[in-house]
């Protein structure tokens, strides 16, 4: 028998599951990323948990960073853009928040495709332009997710 675990918002364009399977995020028409949660781990239910504003265009896909890096996702827009979001505590006792901390630059071609890759000492992002590139950025530092250069 079926069972329904979520209903997604309407203009839902893409999902996608962190490492662990207890966090969703859904990628919508309007450019807006929600965050689900699980909540109760004994059951599989999901909850809304976050809504924020990744990309102006409408998010066609939304890949999770792995998990020894934080709670983040890459955003990529249906106009090419992609942004780098990162949930954050502004101070103790406060609800997590999300903040773009990251957008590449897409001026010259459009982002077609992304994936994460790590080598043990910061993580990489590889992505395929409209131009036939691919181009891998690396973290500079592996505690700060705003900060990136080209390989």
């Amino acid at each position: 028998m079926e069972k329904s675990i979520l209903t997604l918002e309407r203009g839902t364009c893409c999902t996608s599951w962190n490492f662990s399977g207890h966090r969703m995020a859904a990628g919508l028409a309007d450019g807006s990323v929600v965050v689900y949660d699980s909540t109760d781990p004994a059951s599989s239910l999901l909850a809304s948990s976050s809504r924020f504003k990744a990309v102006e265009s409408s998010v066609s896909k939304i890949v999770w960073i792995p998990p020894e890096y934080g709670d983040a996702v890459a955003c990529l827009g249906a106009d090419g853009s992609l942004s780098l979001c990162e949930e954050f505590i502004a101070k103790a006792g406060d609800e997590p928040h999300w903040k773009i901390c990251y957008r590449f630059n897409t001026k010259k071609s459009r982002i077609l495709d992304l994936q994460f890759g790590d080598n043990r000492s910061h993580l990489k992002l590889v992505a395929a332009y409209s131009d036939g590139q691919i181009r891998i950025f690396q973290q500079v530092d592996s505690l700060e997710l705003d900060k990136w250069q080209l390989q």
